[in-house]
């Protein structure tokens, strides 16, 4: 069932229709003598009758009601908007008929808690009798598109909100009754009524004269609605979807306080009950006159209102003062109410960008995030005019939301808000406006030209809303490159300024230093000391786009993974930490321009090595040959870095080369050499080369020579298409990582690769041993190669699957190094440490035996005590007749706590 209601949702207004008319028609439809009979038309076949579908009303309003929207919440959006369209519509009437235009037009919402309604009134054009039967009773007319048929030539320039004609029956998914009352300028006032159960009523209220003009619609709320009935619950729900409707929208606020008030003017029962029935009896002029809740003027004079008006609750103060007691005073609570104006927020967006300052973007960001915390480094604010037309704003936070990267509905409602006429679309769309890795941009967009369904809950997928993707992709990734240009602007002013202070300074040491030799060198000592200073204090201050980048950077590498079309441009907005830079400046990173614009004469390929952190990637011996050469290499320690590199694999025609790949290469000169030198190394390696491979088995693929390696016997490296030790690491973290497939990854995945450095002393020893025939020999090799590759599985970032072998071998070759007699010495410990065990428990539990006894004694001590206390006081009580009971407990309570002989001596003399 409830996949079929949300089957029911997601169709489109056109299809629930059809399929109610026909079921109804066919099943449940009117008699099939009531059904009508027109005579054929055109050229229709001789005895072919045409008919009219038929329905049962009340169940087509309960599938229309229930089937277009997922969310009841939504009726106040639907009547705010409906009233907001009432008010422009009066706009548009009196300026096409050049009259003057009236400055109270607003939106009033009241709630009553007693009564269990909701009613919302404008003040706009109003509706006539036959516009109440024919708007409201024919179902999917909309008043809006008969009344912009009438003022086509103000069409584009209005900003109404109506399309369908269903919006007004929102009602009903929280009102089991709905009233209408309104007033237009040219008929009296009725008041139409519906219970959604196929029938509806009106009736006349007022005279044309009697009345002002505007529309009151009234909900009686369903049990299930009260939730309704709460001042914050509907203000949340209007400045979610309606804070930037045109028009002022007040919400009633129910207060109460405590009047002081004369007790002899108090009236009696019977005054009241008089007062009561004389106000029935007002008259209807001077019923206007009295005080109500529909401005705010009223309200004032409401509130001084004393203890006759009969909708205050009297209740006595009781909690006052005796002290400070007036008899011919008392206290009241009094109830009243006041408007409150929930929409003062306007639509920035809307406005022009040259007569907005910034104190007001960043409260218009504080706005829509809900939070003071975060403040935004950057914005964006653009119309967009061609295809499609359309206004949006959008905002760089300076830290990214926990669900930044969420991919479900709530998220992307959160951050980007879409507006059709300045009112909130609600729900999740397909793929939403803006990619994942966009996803911590925040902002709205406002657009009159995209097709909504007829729930103004989702949009329908087409051209215009793909150019929209488009556009705003393109303006946030040109946001980015403009806080790019300027960060490099300001380092490029702070170096200028820097080079010409250091110019300067060099000139007045070297001025001074032609004066004297001593001062001179006092000064220039001097300088530098203070020039370090000004640099160490310029390193802290980074730019706006290096703090961007910190915040961001993971999600512009995930963006050159999902948005191919971007690719490039994301490419140029990254930055790196390489070898050639300081990595203690934090505003000291480079590009891949930057790096291809440094790179050495013959150097073919781009270098790059991944790890978990910067320290890390820093320490790995891979390095240690290309920095001997002078190659850059771009450390990369984010996740994301294996997943870009796959896809983006040349810059400008230059490869990209991990370092923890087999293969790794240096230019084809140096290979060339590399490759005659291994030549020579292999004679006196093979068959240690072969000894490895026999004894780690399956577990590499093969075992080469390297001569990338410096200081370290063996490093490990994943073949081309295999896994990388980070990215290795990375799949083991995954929450859903299938232990069959990590199995695979350990056993018959992708091998690794065991890189042997032949120049390292450890090396060219175990090649010497493994030439050895000896069983001993033999165990020893072995057990060696096992540690060295345990080893190089660490220095090279991967994980040792058996850490509990590794750490028994360390131990053995630790206690080997130390000359231990590794197995006996453990034996004899073993025994030494069931025997201490033994002794301990043996003392244990005398221990324990020698408390028991203590206690034993102490209590036998206590109760001798209580005794001898309890027969002195029965001879205390034999003399003076009573006992003071508490001085008795006192004293026996000191005796028992062992209190010295004086204290109780003390206690006796008190008994």
């Amino acid at each position: 069932m409830a996949r079929c209601g949300s089957r029911w949702r997601r169709m489109p207004l056109i299809l629930v229709l059809g399929i109610a008319f026909l079921g109804l028609a066919y099943g449940v439809a009117a008699d099939p003598e009531e059904v009508q009979v027109d005579p054929p038309i055109g050229d229709e076949e001789e005895g072919t009758e045409k008919h009219e579908f038929q329905a049962e009303t009340g169940r087509l309003m309960d599938i229309i009601v229930h089937s277009l929207y997922s969310n009841r919440e939504i009726f106040i959006r639907e009547l705010i908007s409906n009233a907001a369209d009432a008010s422009d519509k009066l706009r548009m009437v009196k300026l096409s008929d050049e009259g003057s235009l009236e400055d109270d037009l607003d939106i009033r919402i009241a709630w009553n808690d007693e009564e269990k309604t909701i009613s919302v009134t404008d003040r706009g054009i109003g509706m006539t009798k036959d516009d109440l039967v024919t708007n409201l009773g024919t179902i999917a007319r909309s008043g809006t598109s008969s009344f912009l048929e009438k003022f086509k030539d103000a069409k584009d320039e209005s900003s109404l909100i109506g399309q369908f004609g269903v919006g007004f029956y929102s009602s009903f998914l929280v009102g089991n009754r709905v009233t209408v009352t309104s007033k237009h300028e040219d008929d009296s006032q009725y008041a139409w009524s519906s219970a959604a159960d196929g029938v509806f009523t009106i009736e006349e209220t007022e005279k044309a004269d009697e009345a002002e003009r505007g529309t009151t619609v009234t909900l009686h709320l369903r049990d299930d609605a009260l939730e309704f009935l709460d001042f914050n619950r509907l203000k949340e729900l209007i400045r979610k979807y309606s804070a930037y409707i045109d028009f002022p929208i007040y919400l009633e606020e129910h207060k109460s306080e405590e009047v002081e008030v004369d007790v002899e003017n108090e009236p009696t029962t019977e005054d009241k009950e008089a007062s009561e029935d004389e106000e029935e009896e007002v008259p209807e002029d001077e019923e206007e006159d009295a005080p109500s809740a529909d401005s705010d003027e009223e309200q004032a004079t409401d509130k001084d209102e004393s203890e006759d008006d009969d909708e205050i609750n009297v209740e006595e103060d009781d909690y006052v003062d005796e002290e400070e007691h007036d008899p011919t005073k008392k206290w009241e609570t009094r109830k009243y109410s006041e408007w409150q104006h929930v929409n003062d927020q306007k639509a920035l967006w809307r406005r022009d960008p040259s007569e907005i300052n910034k104190d007001e973007y960043d409260e218009f960001y504080d706005s829509i995030k809900k939070s003071t915390e975060s403040k935004a480094i950057s914005y964006a604010h653009f119309k967009a005019e061609g295809e499609v037309d359309f206004k949006a704003l959008l905002f760089i936070p300076d830290r990214p939301s926990y669900d930044s990267y969420d991919v479900n509905e709530a998220a992307v409602k959160e951050n980007i808000r879409l507006y059709v006429r300045k009112v909130l679309l609600k729900g999740y769309f397909h793929e939403g406006l803006l990619p994942r890795y966009l996803g911590f941009v925040a902002g709205v967009v406002d657009s009159d030209d995209l097709p909504i369904n007829i729930s103004r809950e989702t949009l329908q997928e087409n051209k215009a809303l793909e150019l929209i993707r488009k556009k705003l992709v393109r303006k946030v990734l040109e946001l980015f490159k403009n806080l790019l240009k300027e960060s490099d602007a300001e380092i490029a002013e702070k170096k200028e300024s820097e080079d010409t202070e250091a110019k300067e300074e060099a000139e007045e040491v070297e001025t001074e230093a032609e004066e004297t030799a001593a001062e001179s060198e006092e000064k220039e000592t001097v300088s530098d000391d203070e020039s370090e200073t000004e640099s160490k204090d310029d390193k802290k201050d980074e730019t706006q786009y290096i703090k961007f980048w910190k915040q961001y950077g993971v999600s512009v590498k995930l963006g050159c993974v999902e948005d191919r079309v971007n690719q490039k441009r994301l490419i140029n907005l990254m930055r790196f930490k390489t070898s050639e830079t300081d990595v203690k400046d934090e505003n000291d990173w480079a590009s891949l321009d930057d790096y291809v614009s440094r790179m050495k004469e013959g150097q073919e390929y781009i270098y790059f090595l991944t790890g978990t952190s910067l320290e890390s990637v820093m320490s790995s011996p891979f390095l240690e040959r290309l920095k001997d050469k002078g190659y850059e290499v771009l450390y990369l320690y984010d996740s994301i870095d294996e997943y870009w590199t796959q896809q983006y694999t040349d810059h400008e025609g230059i490869k990209l080369m991990s370092l923890s790949k087999d293969s790794f290469a240096f230019n084809a000169q140096d290979e060339k050499i590399a490759k005659k030198q291994m030549e020579e190394a292999r004679i006196g390696i093979k068959p240690l080369s072969e000894r490895i491979k026999s004894v780690l088995g399956n577990k590499v693929e093969r075992v080469k020579l390297s001569n990338r390696l410096r200081s370290v016997p063996m490093m490990i490296s994943a073949e081309r298409t295999g896994f990388t030790a980070n990215m290795e690491l990375i799949a083991r973290a995954q929450s859903f990582t299938d232990p069959n497939n990590m199995a695979e990854i350990k056993n018959s995945g992708p091998k690794k690769v065991v890189e042997l450095n032949p120049y390292h002393p450890l090396v060219k020893r175990l090649s010497e041993l493994s030439t050895e025939q000896s069983a001993e020999s033999r165990l020893q090799v072995e057990a060696m190669i096992r540690t060295m590759y345990d080893t190089a599985l660490v220095s090279s970032g991967f994980h040792v699957y058996d850490q509990a072998d590794y750490a028994e071998r360390m131990a053995r070759l630790i206690s080997k190094s130390l000359d231990i007699d590794y197995e006996g010495l453990r034996e004899e410990l073993a025994e030494k440490s069931k025997e201490d065990l033994k002794l301990a428990a043996e003392d244990v539990r005398k221990e324990e035996e020698a408390a028991q006894e203590r206690d034993a004694e102490d209590a036998r001590k206590r109760k001798a005590e209580e005794e001898k206390m309890a027969k002195e006081g029965e001879g205390a009580e034999g003399q003076d007749g009573e006992v003071d009971l508490e001085k008795l407990q006192e004293a026996m309570k000191m005796a028992s706590q062992g209190e010295d002989d004086g204290d109780e001596a003390e206690a006796k003399e008190e008994l």
